[in-house]
């Protein structure tokens, strides 16, 4: 998720972007069109910009999978890119467990769909503020 994107659409295959003020990203576009290489790229920046300023742990990327996850954390660094530190590039169930261990509330663990109810609440009420 990147502050400044906004809604991206599929043209001619290609992916454009529509600025839209919104903090969440939507990136939709064919299979191997280049969504992942993207948003690693603006991923790096947004990284970039929090160590030169000392915000770290600001970026967050929710992945659905533990698998995604892995390999996006894989591809996450480069020869110009060769440090990341606090990659915030967690699955729906980390970012979950985080919130808990946080907030300083016991957990109990929720069935998944439950789950994603509550995060996609969560989340929505994070983007309302």
């Amino acid at each position: 998720m990147f502050r400044q994107l906004g809604q991206s659409q599929i043209n001619g295959g290609h992916v454009s972007k529509k600025q839209s003020g919104s903090r969440f990203s939507v990136m939709t576009a064919l299979p191997y069109r280049g969504k992942t290489t993207q948003l690693l790229q603006r991923y790096r920046q947004q990284l970039d910009l929090q160590r030169s300023s000392g915000t770290l742990g600001r970026a967050l990327w929710l992945a659905p999978t533990q698998r995604t996850r892995a390999m996006l954390l894989s591809h996450l660094l480069t020869e110009q890119f060769d440090v990341a530190i606090q990659p915030q590039i967690l699955t729906f169930d980390l970012f979950a467990e985080w919130i808990l261990k946080v907030s300083g509330h016991s957990s109990r663990a929720l069935p998944e769909l439950p789950r994603r109810f509550f995060l996609a609440e969560l989340i929505a009420t994070l983007n309302a503020e």
